[in-house]
């Protein structure tokens, strides 16, 4: 399925550049298989979530560049908003809209 994405139509969606430039991360809130997810702040003082990624070989690489793909076309009520990805120090890190419930 995920393959019949074609090179020349693929989105370019990783900023290759430190992400704790645009971000101050604070505490983890959660983790899974794939890796961790914490609040932190952007630099307007904004509360979002990051998830971050090993990515350690470059079919991993591959992976989470096609789930931020996919992700980047995704536009529903019921499902977070991606903002960016970044691609640093072998992490593919996704910033998330903030959603906060009581």
């Amino acid at each position: 399925m995920f393959n019949k994405f074609k090179k020349s139509n693929q989105i370019k969606v990783f900023k290759k550049k430190d992400p704790c430039l645009d971000f101050t991360l604070g505490s983890q809130i959660g983790s899974g298989s794939f890796g961790n997810v914490y609040l932190a702040n952007d630099l307007n003082g904004n509360i979002v979530v990051i998830k971050v990624c090993e990515a350690t070989c470059d079919e991993e690489k591959k992976y989470f560049e096609r789930e931020a793909e996919i992700l980047k076309m995704c536009e529903h009520p019921n499902i977070l908003t991606a903002i960016d990805f970044y691609y640093w120090d072998k992490k593919s890190w996704v910033n998330y809209n903030f959603i906060y419930f009581r």
